[in-house]
């Protein structure tokens, strides 16, 4: 899927620098500046074979936040899109991923059927794909507890539901980081403000040192990623994809220690 834009566009001018220092929220007026609209598509995901609802699944309209995902019963309903021709990604573990055109009903309380179809690796069942993703989340859980500094988790609930646009933006929204210019001498172009000082934070991307830190995620949509940790305020950030996880359930490796902040 392509990327809209990036997160340099955050960073534009020393100005907009400013204004993240004086607690000023630049995403909430762009927020402002996109026109308003209030379409509404409401659905239901199940499994194309036997026609059972998909609780969990992620359901987003490519190019507009937030998303959601699905109920126990398979339900969605996504709002604030224009009229007309939608590109519908959904994605669930043990089903391939979608990504469809759409064109929402006239009336906000028609039903529109969204059916996945199976992956491979649901041979073993699709009990056991839940309870290896399951293992793995647990596994990143205990390696957080096990870590003598402050931690913040977001799952892909917290990153599918955010209104941010780019990961930077999701840093200030919810992390409470503030992306800023590095200073001359460092190896990456964006830093966080984390206790006071612009820092320069270490950055893996499924359990990938990168050597651009922050540079390598400003360009991710938060719904692109399945789970994300900041350990010491933004000292250190982890960052997580969908793929890596299916990758996980696949063939389960071994978690790299987390160092001190």
């Amino acid at each position: 899927m392509g990327r809209s834009r990036t997160g340099f566009d955050w960073l534009a001018s020393t100005i907009a620098v400013a204004t993240v220092l004086a607690g000023v929220h630049p995403a909430a007026a762009q927020q402002s500046d996109r026109p308003r609209v209030d379409r509404v598509l409401t659905g239901v995901v199940v499994d194309g074979v036997t026609r059972s609802p998909i609780a969990g699944a992620v359901v987003i309209i490519e190019g507009h936040r937030p998303g959601t995902m699905t109920d126990s019963l398979g339900l969605f309903e996504l709002s604030g899109f224009p009229k007309g021709p939608q590109v519908l990604i959904v994605r669930q573990f043990g089903y391939m991923d979608l990504t469809a055109t759409v064109v929402p009903p006239e009336l906000p309380d028609v039903l529109v059927e969204i059916p996945l179809a199976p992956s491979p690796i649901t041979v073993e069942g699709l009990s056991a794909v839940v309870d290896r993703v399951a293992t793995v989340e647990r596994r990143l859980r205990g390696r957080r507890a096990a870590v003598a500094m402050t931690t913040q988790a977001f799952d892909r609930e917290r990153l599918i539901r955010s209104a941010a646009w780019d990961f930077l933006e999701f840093l200030q929204l919810e992390a409470r980081l503030y992306p800023v210019p590095c200073l001359p001498g460092m190896i990456s172009r964006v830093c966080v403000i984390s206790r006071g000082r612009i820092t320069e934070a270490r950055v893996y991307i499924d359990e990938v040192p990168t050597i651009g830190g922050l540079d390598e995620l400003a360009g991710y949509q938060p719904h692109e990623l399945h789970l994300v940790e900041v350990y010491g305020r933004g000292t250190s950030i982890r960052a997580y994809t969908h793929h890596f996880f299916q990758r996980m359930v696949e063939r389960p490796i071994a978690l790299m220690p987390i160092g001190g902040a």
